[in-house]
């Protein structure tokens, strides 16, 4: 009799085993099939606040009336070095935003909602140069600038959402490149040193072991301190990594330490986890991607639906490997026509070069902002002249 439970233990243990490494090798495979292995990246973003908050709407805005500075830099080398203001709404403009209801007697309030390139990173702001050329040749016109760094389609839903409490939009004018389809919702985590970005369903305490995505600096600190910095943390990562290798070393830990799954648990209980952000880039598999552009849709289906009445227009501005490419990643104007929300290719109407943005950096420079504000205001004066603007 003892022998036969003796027996069925066995059985049990065995397939209890087998059951866990069948797991493990599915949980292994899948996360090598959806995410790439993370690797470094030479940026450093460094701004001189951490001036990203969730808003009592769940929008991610800016800190109101702030002068910020911001700096981005490859290995040591700075790509540029600006400064912008914020406004009475925590929004990147120079002029404060009128929330009565009239407007300042405006007949359309044309929200300008996107991302960093609507924001203006890496140049001069261009929302208050087309102001000035708009209201130079039309009047009853007012422009609200809805960018922010890193925001994607669900952002933008958002944002005009809570906007929308204290200006009434006429038109929404959604700028947007390929890669904001691409964007999951997150949230900002700050602290007086550091800024993260983290998935909205992820923890405080997971987040920070993530990778900043940028670091906080005093707004006059010299360009040989920031240098300094950036030195300082390459040198730090150069020592990590060493370490790790000297970990292969053993056998066992080397195998673990190959292992994606095993990298994942680890990482959450130390300093670099899996899904890192900023200074590791993490690449997705398609299947991922299709999974997020497939809800950064619908967000843009749901903005149609929230805003019924408002006159509502997708530009899609190109990237610079787009640029050179002569096409989108992602041609958006069949889905967006779907929707009921006007399609404008950009990259098909207007002039661009590859000079136009920086050389390391995504952003445009100067003469890609130029590009962007004469190439909008085109778009949007059409609009002006064409009392069928909706359509």
């Amino acid at each position: 009799m003892n022998s036969k439970k003796g027996s069925y233990r066995a059985k049990n243990t065995v397939l209890v085993a087998t059951s866990v490494v069948l797991s493990l090798i599915l949980a292994e495979t899948a996360i090598r099939l959806l995410f790439s292995k993370p690797e470094y990246s030479n940026r450093f973003l460094f701004w001189s606040s951490p001036h990203l908050v969730l808003d009592e709407h769940g929008a991610v805005r800016y800190l109101a009336n702030e002068t910020v500075r911001k700096i981005s830099m490859y290995g040591t080398e700075i790509e540029y070095d600006l400064t912008y203001q914020t406004n009475n709404m925590g929004l990147v403009d120079t002029v404060d935003y009128d929330v009565s209801t009239d407007g300042r007697g405006a007949d359309r309030h044309i929200a300008l909602v996107g991302d960093s390139i609507t924001a203006g990173s890496g140049g001069t702001g261009w929302i208050p140069v087309l102001r000035k050329q708009i209201d130079s040749a039309y009047r009853g016109i007012e422009l609200y600038n809805l960018g922010v760094s890193g925001a994607g389609v669900e952002h933008f839903y958002k944002l005009l959402n809570s906007v929308a409490h204290d200006i009434q939009f006429t038109d929404i004018i959604i700028i947007a490149i390929s890669n904001d389809f691409q964007r999951p919702m997150w949230r900002p985590l700050t602290t007086t040193s550091e800024i993260r970005f983290c998935p909205f369903e992820e923890s405080d305490e997971v987040c920070r072991k993530r990778l900043p995505v940028a670091r906080v600096v005093d707004f006059d600190i010299t360009e040989a301190h920031v240098t300094q910095l950036a030195d300082r943390l390459i040198k730090k990562r150069a020592e990590r990594d060493g370490a790790e290798k000297s970990d292969d070393a053993f056998a066992f830990g080397g195998l673990m330490r190959h292992s994606r799954l095993f990298d994942l648990v680890y990482n959450l209980y130390h300093d670099l986890p899996l899904f890192a952000a900023g200074e590791r880039k993490q690449r997705v598999s398609p299947a991922l991607k299709r999974f997020v552009v497939s809800k950064n849709i619908r967000m843009l289906g749901k903005i149609r639906d929230q805003f019924p009445a408002a006159n509502i227009h997708l530009i899609q501005l190109p990237e610079r490997h787009e640029v050179l490419s002569g096409r989108y990643d992602r041609d958006m104007r069949g889905q967006v026509e779907q929707l009921g929300v006007a399609f404008f290719p950009a990259l098909e109407r207007c002039s661009w070069s590859e000079d136009m943005y920086h050389l390391y950096d995504l952003h445009p420079n100067d003469k890609g902002y130029e590009s962007i504000t004469t190439c909008v205001k085109e778009y949007l004066s059409g609009l002006f002249l064409d009392s069928s603007s909706g359509q």
